[in-house]
């Protein structure tokens, strides 16, 4: 086994938002705060997958700092 690319040290929170009080739903979320700059910076609310698939998965194959190819385009995108 190797070692990781880089090792990134983020900000995470998850929690539960109540969407209806009445019927007690909730929607999970899953946060991660930028690595510089983080109250200044956009905040994306990614709402993805459906019956079946999950938005965590999507999040992690299409949105994933796994994807990125090298340590500069981490920072840049921090």
């Amino acid at each position: 086994m190797g070692s990781p690319l880089w090792i990134v040290m983020l900000q995470q929170y998850s929690g539960y938002v109540t969407v209806d009080e009445t019927q007690q739903r909730k929607l999970f979320y899953y946060f991660v705060e930028a690595k510089t700059n983080s109250t200044s910076k956009l905040l994306v609310l990614w709402l993805n997958g459906g019956p079946g698939c999950s938005s965590i998965g999507s999040l992690e194959l299409e949105l994933s700092l796994s994807m990125a190819l090298s340590r500069q385009m981490v920072q840049e995108l921090s």
